[in-house]
């Protein structure tokens, strides 16, 4: 009998591995990037999240975004670690403006 509760299952399952991750100590990092990261990128980025958080594992979510021009921005929870060069240069630009 179909009592059209499909649409709840992605919050279900959402919120299933929200609480499995905590329940193991994992963080859930999303990571975009100019170009694909390499092997040994993605075991440096997980090495500076467990220690920037503390996590025993970190879960990698990757994206590519060519507009970043180099380096990633990374998203732990509600925080945003943004070490591309285009956020380099918004900054740059930031502080210029209000310097004037």
């Amino acid at each position: 009998m179909d009592k059209r509760r499909i649409v709840f299952l992605e919050a279900i399952c959402q919120q299933y591995l929200a609480l499995l991750r905590k329940l193991t100590n994992t963080v859930l990092a999303e990571v975009t990037a100019s170009t694909e990261l390499s092997d040994r990128q993605r075991r440096d980025v997980i090495d500076k999240i467990k220690a920037l958080t503390g996590a025993e594992s970190v879960e990698l979510k990757t994206d590519n975004d060519p507009d970043l021009i180099g380096g990633v921005i990374i998203k732990v929870g509600s925080q945003v670690f943004d070490a591309s060069l285009r956020g380099q240069l918004r900054r740059i630009g930031i502080s210029l403006t209000g310097a004037s």
